[in-house]
């Protein structure tokens, strides 16, 4: 795409380790996105149409050899960011941000998807494959009851590039906390950044049980990982936008 028209947005999310800080709470089964606030720098959007996220499915199980790693594409992004008024000198202690998809818009096994992760996902999935092993992901993260997935800042701490962060993941019906680190760049004006991003969490911290047959003999790992690279694109100085780069995690 033209570098006129899209400004990539990047930042590291890279998953701190321990488990997720405090209890869980419950959470209403909305989008969780909610407004932007008022913002002492230009606010910024998610630009759907050029962003990405990946979820990254583990085979498990005592005959995990006989299973597959899955790759799940989220294809709604949707969200905001909210810089402060130093932002373009790299002053981003405070920023604020907050994206969702659906877990039922997912695209599951994309075969482009699949050979660029390379080995572990170099078998080949029918149609028959993919539609069951989709039902069984969507039953087990109940989706039709809980189908947003949001992500949101507590706090930003630091400079670029490196900056410190705790983020609320509402999954599942359920909030958690996670410590994300975060290293980000600027590219050339206020709200344009460029952004790539991994996250680690485990399913049963979100109250979720993976999904497993005949005993545990075929499973998914409770771990999964979070890819995703967020883009803006500033709109007439004040609204921008956030989202994954075009190119992938």
């Amino acid at each position: 795409m033209a570098a006129s028209r899209v400004v990539i947005l990047a930042g590291l999310l890279a998953a701190c380790s321990g488990a997720p800080q405090g209890p869980a709470v419950a959470v209403a089964a909305d989008d969780g996105l909610g407004a932007a606030p008022a913002c002492a720098g230009a606010p910024v959007a998610i630009d759907g149409a050029h962003s990405r996220l990946d979820v990254l499915v583990f085979r498990g199980g005592v005959a995990e050899r006989l299973g597959h790693n899955h790759v799940a594409q989220a294809q709604d992004l949707a969200g905001w960011t909210c810089l402060p008024a130093r932002a373009d000198d790299g002053e981003l202690a405070g920023t604020r941000f907050a994206f969702r998809f659906r877990l039922d818009a997912l695209r599951l096994d994309d075969p482009a998807a699949r050979a660029a992760l390379g080995p572990g996902w170099a078998t080949s999935l029918d149609a028959a494959d993919v539609d069951g092993t989709r039902a069984h992901m969507l039953a087990s993260l109940e989706a039709a009851k809980y189908p947003w997935v949001s992500v949101r800042s507590v706090s930003v701490a630091w400079r670029a590039p490196a900056l410190a962060a705790e983020v609320e993941i509402d999954l599942h019906g359920q909030r958690r906390r996670v410590p994300l680190a975060l290293d980000v760049q600027p590219a050339g004006k206020l709200g344009a950044w460029t952004a790539r991003g991994t996250l680690a969490i485990r399913q049963s911290d979100w109250g979720i049980e993976p999904y497993a047959v005949l005993g545990g003999l075929l499973a998914v790992r409770d771990e999964l990982v979070i890819r995703f690279a967020l883009q803006t694109n500033p709109v007439n100085g004040s609204t921008t936008t956030l989202s994954p780069a075009a190119t992938g995690p």
